[in-house]
């Protein structure tokens, strides 16, 4: 009775003991349960970083392409593997890169030595030189068959500009292959108009056949098109995706894979 008394006294003390007593109050009744206390720093300590955590400090890691997957399958892709029709026509084939005369390179047709086979109407014809030939050097085509005395096609051709792999869309000359009918085609390079007996020739042969009934008539692969023997179009569809994607070192592969299973090594990139 007497501290009462004594702190209600001058100066205002008497307000201390009620406000003493309100301060002790508030922290009992705002102290949460303790089940509450021990599921918070549970969740806290499962969700963030903590000094002993390697990632501790990254809020996000970069997420992978959409396309990851599929890229990483593209890069496995197994290389083409051309597989010779059975009955398949040997044909003898004259090797390329031997040196002609007055400095001609000898042209080098890249296909088998057997009849090649195609399903297209207009296929592409690849051939190969190890050197450009010299301003003047006269370049030809020429597709014929046995049933028919004159060509079917006499082109003459620009001057390749560099050594390599050289291409022929024989869709560019108007020249549609019949079915069934085993042509010849070649080229020759020459130097003298009026003479062709230095002339340095290749030689292929090809066959315009049904497409096989496996491909079911949809778009496919270089892969697809060797394994059912279409020898162009297999080089030509891993030809055009090297147009597409110069950089890309897999459809390179791809026709370095069809040439030495061809004995063509000397074409390779």
């Amino acid at each position: 009775m007497t501290r009462m008394g004594w702190s209600g006294g001058r100066g205002g003390h008497g307000l201390l003991l009620p406000l003493a007593l309100a301060l002790l109050a508030v922290p009992a009744a705002a102290a949460p349960p303790e089940p509450l206390v021990s599921l918070l720093v549970a969740s806290s300590s499962e969700s963030g970083p903590t000094a002993d955590d390697p990632g501790a400090g990254h809020e996000s890691e970069p997420l992978a392409p959409p396309n990851a997957a599929e890229t990483a399958a593209r890069e496995t892709d197994p290389l083409p593997v051309y597989s010779p029709p059975r009955r398949a026509t040997p044909r003898a084939m004259v090797s390329g890169g031997l040196r002609g005369t007055r400095g001609l390179s000898k042209p080098l047709a890249l296909v088998p030595a057997h009849v090649a086979l195609t399903s297209a109407s207009s296929p592409s014809l690849f051939w190969w030189i190890g050197a450009a030939p010299p301003e003047g050097t006269s370049v030809v085509l020429t597709v014929t068959n046995d049933e028919t005395p004159e060509p079917l096609a006499e082109v003459v051709l620009p001057l390749p500009q560099r050594s390599g792999i050289q291409r022929v869309r024989l869709g560019d000359h108007g020249v549609e292959l019949a079915p069934g009918v085993e042509y010849e085609w070649s080229i020759s390079l020459g130097s003298d108009p009026a003479s062709h007996a230095n002339d340095q020739i290749a030689h292929g042969y090809i066959t315009r056949v049904a497409e096989p009934a496996e491909l079911g008539g949809t778009p496919h692969g270089a892969g697809a098109l060797a394994a059912a023997g279409l020898w162009y179009d297999a080089l030509a569809a891993v030809s055009d995706e090297i147009e597409v994607r110069a950089s890309d070192p897999r459809p390179r592969a791809a026709r370095n894979a069809l040439l030495e299973q061809a004995k063509l090594t000397e074409a390779r990139d």
